[in-house]
């Protein structure tokens, strides 16, 4: 089992060089085990995830919405 954070920043997204080291996404992880993966919620970091995901593997994906603010649902 893996766990990646794709984002955890706070209400406002920020993609700036000075915020890379620690990344500017908002609110977005990845629990993957074999060719399945939760999500959980679906911030800016959910277009890094999907932008790097290798298109020809197969793979089962769940998104767990946490709630309905726009850092957790802008993605």
């Amino acid at each position: 089992m893996q766990v990646k954070f794709w984002g955890t920043r706070g209400l406002v997204s920020a993609p700036r060089l000075s915020h890379k080291q620690y990344g500017g996404n908002t609110c977005c992880i990845e629990i993957k085990h074999n060719q399945q993966s939760i999500i959980i919620d679906a911030g800016f970091g959910i277009s890094l995830l999907g932008d790097l995901f290798p298109l020809d593997e197969e793979h089962e994906f769940h998104i767990l919405f946490t709630h309905f603010h726009w850092d957790h649902i802008q993605g």
